[in-house]
């Protein structure tokens, strides 16, 4: 009980620093509008003073592409989130506190096949919408895992680092694990 209340705790902090550190990403893009177009790219996307995301040419595909891409940009760890209390996995993150959350949305959510089942469902634009999307967002993952790991949400090194302090330091002769 006194874990879960530490591990929720954090959360709420984690939270409430991304707030901070949104609200600082986006008073920094006030200062600085920014473009990003790679030279092959069909789509110009821009970032105005107040921060919000502009998103012009190229097809139905490349405009949602770079819309998931923007929104992980911004709300990566909340995507996660989201995504992981759907699939009752948010326990993968948030270790035993997220257990109680977990249990009820793997017996009553979605299985594999009724997430296929409704994604067929959607007329061909709307899968194309989505897939380009969900592709936008993992645009996005993909930059981490090719080197720009420290560019990742700040509640990922959170936890990692809140992790390493419940279990008594790190790994190897100087931890308790």
């Amino acid at each position: 009980m006194r874990a879960s209340k530490f591990m929720m705790t954090i959360l709420v902090l984690a939270v409430a620093v991304g707030a901070f550190g949104q609200t600082l990403q986006r008073s920094n893009a006030r200062m600085a509008p920014v473009a990003i177009q790679a030279a092959d790219d069909p789509v110009t996307t821009t970032r105005d003073a107040q921060g919000v995301w502009f998103i012009e040419g190229g097809s139905l595909y490349d405009v949602y592409e770079a819309m998931g891409y923007a929104v992980a940009t911004d709300r990566l760890w909340q995507i996660d989130i989201y995504r992981r209390t759907a699939r009752g996995k948010l326990s993968e993150v948030l270790g035993s506190a997220g257990v109680e959350l977990d249990v009820p949305m793997r017996i009553m959510g979605y299985s594999d096949e009724e997430y296929a089942a409704q994604f067929a469902a959607l007329s061909a634009d709307g899968q194309t919408v989505v897939q380009a999307y969900v592709d936008g967002i993992n645009r996005r993952i993909g930059e981490f895992y090719a080197g720009a790991w420290l560019q990742m949400p700040f509640e990922y090194w959170l936890l990692t680092i809140q992790s390493v302090l419940l279990s008594g330091g790190p790994p190897g002769p100087m931890g308790n694990r």
